[in-house]
């Protein structure tokens, strides 16, 4: 061999570490969320944190929709029913939504969140059980009396979420309610 073939496989070879051990954009962004998944997931499943620090926990692996954060949200249910009592406004919206960014795993919830919807005071809180009960899908259509009788909520959002969560549970007796409820809104 040459010293100039030498060179150049010295080079090519050094190319090559180079290039191996050099992160990729995606790798880097991954070990990131999976260190913001970690976070969260400790957060929430730290019985020491208050109760809202949980469900933004919570609210936060939703958005994330990984494997591992789903399976973490699955174990945080029972807390975040109970976060739907907190005399905290915020924190009752945030764990409705939480429940809903779970959808149907979390259909044991549908009863606590048909209960916030009919007789919470806050129009976030119900607007957030509406929502909810909508990502709830078919395993919510014990709720659609409630999502009916919000159709006439003193708030818009509320009446516009439970508008959509009937449209999403999508069984006869919701769609009939959401034709009837967008003939009397066109007049």
């Amino acid at each position: 061999m040459t010293t100039q073939s030498i060179k150049v496989i010295s080079l090519l070879l050094a190319f090559s570490l180079i290039i191996l051990g050099c992160e990729t954009q995606e790798q880097r962004d991954r070990k990131r969320e999976e260190k913001r998944t970690q976070k969260f997931i400790s957060q929430l499943n730290n019985r020491n944190q208050n109760i809202k620090t949980r469900v933004n926990a919570a609210r936060a692996l939703g958005r994330i929709n990984t494997p591992e954060a789903q399976r973490a949200l699955a174990g945080a249910i029972p807390t975040l029913i109970e976060a739907l009592n907190n005399a905290d406004t915020s924190t009752r919206a945030f764990a409705a939504s939480a429940l809903g960014n779970i959808g149907e795993s979390a259909k044991k919830a549908i009863p606590n969140l048909a209960n916030n919807l009919r007789n919470d005071r806050n129009d976030l809180v119900r607007g957030s059980a509406a929502y909810a009960l909508g990502q709830m899908k078919g395993s919510a259509q014990g709720a659609i009396p409630d999502l009916i009788k919000a159709l006439n909520d003193e708030n818009e959002l509320v009446r516009q979420s439970a508008a959509k969560a009937l449209g999403q549970i999508n069984s006869p007796q919701a769609t009939e309610a959401l034709k009837r409820y967008k003939t009397n809104t066109k007049n």
